[in-house]
């Protein structure tokens, strides 16, 4: 999320394209959008990026599938096999779980 002054400042630069809403209930809409789907400041500039050469006013869902398409990538993320006691916490879960279906639980 980035803060409030700077989704103003992205859905500012959308005020020269076409259909750009008059209505201030749709102007808080898309601030809510940047605001919530920008992970930082660089990541709200790409997305006015990706979207200001639009024939139009992005809506926010526009905003928020640009948003998911121009998401910064997390290169840190490495895969860690679970530890033993992790395994058998995750054996007595399923266990559990498998006994009430047998008995007839509904999930």
């Amino acid at each position: 999320m980035i803060s409030r002054p700077e989704a103003k400042k992205i859905v500012a630069a959308f005020s020269s394209l076409p259909f750009y809403p008059s209505a201030p209930e749709a102007i808080t809409e898309l601030i809510n959008a940047v605001e919530r789907f920008a992970e930082s400041e660089d990541h709200a500039r790409a997305i006015k990026e990706d979207l200001i050469y639009g024939s139009r006013c992005p809506t926010p869902g526009e905003i928020r599938a640009t948003a998911l398409a121009t998401k910064p990538k997390d290169d840190d993320f490495r895969y860690e096999e679970p530890t033993e006691e992790e395994q058998a916490e995750n054996a007595k879960w399923a266990a559990e779980l498998a006994r009430e279906l047998s008995a007839g639980k509904q999930l």
